[in-house]
C-alpha cells in the first residue's frame, strides 16, 4: 500500500511539474489516455492536454494502464501517424517561415 501511495504522489509531483512546462512547448502535442487507467487519473491528462497550446489532440484509449494501447490497436496507431503527420507539417512550415 505505501509502495502504491508514493508512486500516486510521484506521478502527481511528475505531472505538475509537467503542466507547468506546457507553455513553453512549441510543436505539436498528442496526449493519449484511457478513462480506465487505474494509475493516472484521467483528469490529469484532460488538463496536461488543456495546458498545451495548438496544435494538439487527444485521444481517449480504452483499457487500463498497461493494455490501453493494446486494446485500442486502430485508435492508437492511427492516432501515432496522424500525430507523426502533423510534426512533418510543422516542421516543414517552420522551415518555411525561417523558424528553427
Amino acid at each position: 500500500m505505501a509502495s502504491l501511495l508514493l508512486y500516486l504522489v510521484g506521478t502527481l509531483v511528475l505531472v505538475c511539474a509537467v503542466w507547468g512546462l506546457m507553455k513553453d512547448v512549441r510543436c505539436p502535442v498528442m496526449v493519449l489516455h484511457s478513462r480506465e487507467d487505474e494509475l493516472v487519473p484521467f483528469a490529469f491528462a484532460m488538463r496536461l492536454f488543456e495546458a498545451a497550446d495548438e496544435p494538439k489532440q487527444f485521444v481517449e484509449l480504452v483499457g487500463n494502464h498497461s493494455e490501453g494501447f493494446l486494446l485500442s490497436g486502430d485508435v492508437y496507431t492511427g492516432a501515432w501517424r496522424k500525430w507523426l503527420d502533423s510534426v512533418k507539417n510543422y516542421q516543414a512550415e517552420s522551415i518555411g517561415r525561417g523558424v528553427s
